[in-house]
């Protein structure tokens, strides 16, 4: 399913800063700006794509890039989410976008077993998820399979868990200003 970029298709949840990060949406490309000094955040919903529960395999796609702003020290990323409107559900599986220490981009919270090798720049990158709703997550960056994880790094869905795709952005305190853009 391929997600439509307009405003009547996401939720978009912004949580105070000042000054606030936004979402625009213009020829069918999602445009995330971070500004500085920002200390709030972003959460994105999908309210199209379908729901995954327990025991569903998923594979979720996205083209993201980095479209001003050099310097990554932001917490951006893609992925699935339990529970719209709670920012720290019970369940996740993401690509993050931020750097980490070697400027690269990583799998979710794994900065130690999931980094690739792929420099963060201004160009569009596949980021896709591959779940199969039981035991194994496999990261493809580029067509390129980064890592995989198998249980119990990601716990299963409990049978009352709905969890839908999900874009999560915040920039640090101090840094410049940036703009993610997603198609």
């Amino acid at each position: 399913v391929n997600l439509a970029m307009t405003p009547a298709a996401w939720l978009v949840e912004t949580h105070a800063s000042s000054p606030t990060p936004t979402v625009e949406f213009i020829d069918g490309i999602m445009r995330i700006h971070l500004p500085d000094p920002a200390t709030g955040y972003l959460d994105i919903w999908s309210l199209t794509a379908p729901k995954v529960h327990m025991l569903d395999a998923y594979i979720m796609e996205a083209e993201v890039r980095l479209a001003s702003g050099s310097v990554i020290t932001d917490n951006m990323l893609v992925g699935i989410n339990v529970t719209i409107g709670q920012h720290y559900g019970a369940w996740f599986q993401h690509w993050h976008l931020n750097t980490g220490n070697a400027w690269r981009y990583y799998g979710d919270w794994t900065e130690a077993v999931c980094a690739s090798a792929i420099p963060i720049d201004t160009n569009f990158h596949t980021f896709r998820l591959e779940w199969d709703g039981v035991y194994t997550l496999r990261y493809i960056l580029d067509d390129v399979l980064i890592c995989t994880q198998v249980l119990p790094t990601h716990p299963a869905l409990d049978a009352s868990d709905e969890a839908t795709f999900r874009i999560h952005a915040s920039n640090t305190p101090g840094q410049e200003a940036k703009v993610f853009e997603i198609r």
